[in-house]
């Protein structure tokens, strides 16, 4: 019988070795999403950035156009 109880007892360990095994496992998983999750969210404000980046270029690069645009057409104008 003490054989039985001993072995029961070993089983016992085993199985909430396993379960604190699962318990850290499912911690770190929970660390590993937080920490995705806040590099998502870096990224998607980066993209962002270069998004807004990107706009104001463009409209740089247009009113920049438009004013050589202008000045070509005043010095056509004043050869004319």
């Amino acid at each position: 019988m003490l054989c039985c109880a001993i072995n029961y007892h070993n089983y016992g360990f085993i199985i909430a070795h396993f379960v604190n095994l699962q318990k850290e496992r499912e911690n770190e998983f929970g660390i590993l999403i937080r920490e995705l999750r806040e590099i998502k969210e870096v990224v998607g404000t980066s993209e962002t950035r270069v998004i807004k980046l990107e706009s104001l270029i463009e409209n740089d690069v247009r009113n920049d156009v438009e004013k050589v645009n202008e000045i070509v057409r005043q010095n056509l104008i004043r050869k004319a």
